[in-house]
């Protein structure tokens, strides 16, 4: 998986340059520019886990949290719960690489929970990274830990 998504990456990496890469999708430059560039709320996009349940992938990017998702259930009664990539409040949030921020923020940049881009290699590649992150945040009872931060 790893060297997928570091492949997925640095597609959308070669679309931010002019003239954008072969096969690129047609707004991954913009997607790019978003996620190295932007700050606060980057977006969000729907993802399901392998026990098909849909999830909403919120990334954000602060001075003060750094790059971070936060991921709400869509339906049913899971908690939400909050993954850092820079290591932010650890006892609290998942930790997570900058790979998978990455990726799961260039599938939401620009969108407002819909299901992202349209790029089956990424949705797939979230589709992995959600389920073991939804795993994990279970088995480490991070669901709704730190529910009582102030919303961006």
């Amino acid at each position: 998986m790893p060297s997928d998504a570091a492949d997925l990456l640095q597609r959308y990496r070669a679309a931010a340059r002019a003239p954008p890469a072969p096969g690129a999708p047609p707004d991954a430059a913009e997607a790019w520019q978003r996620i190295e560039r932007g700050a606060g709320r980057l977006g969000a996009a729907r993802v399901r886990d392998s026990a098909r349940r849909g999830w909403l992938v919120e990334a954000h990017r602060d001075d003060r949290r750094g790059r971070f998702l936060v991921v709400r259930p869509a339906h049913g009664d899971n908690e939400p719960f909050r993954a850092s990539a820079d290591g932010y409040l650890p006892d609290s949030y998942l930790p997570v690489s900058g790979t998978d921020w990455s990726v799961l923020a260039l599938l939401g940049a620009g969108h407002d929970g819909d299901d992202g881009r349209e790029d089956d290699a990424l949705r797939t590649a979230a589709f992995r990274i959600v389920d073991r992150m939804v795993v994990e945040a279970q088995h480490r009872l991070l669901m709704g830990a730190a529910e009582d931060e102030d919303e961006d």
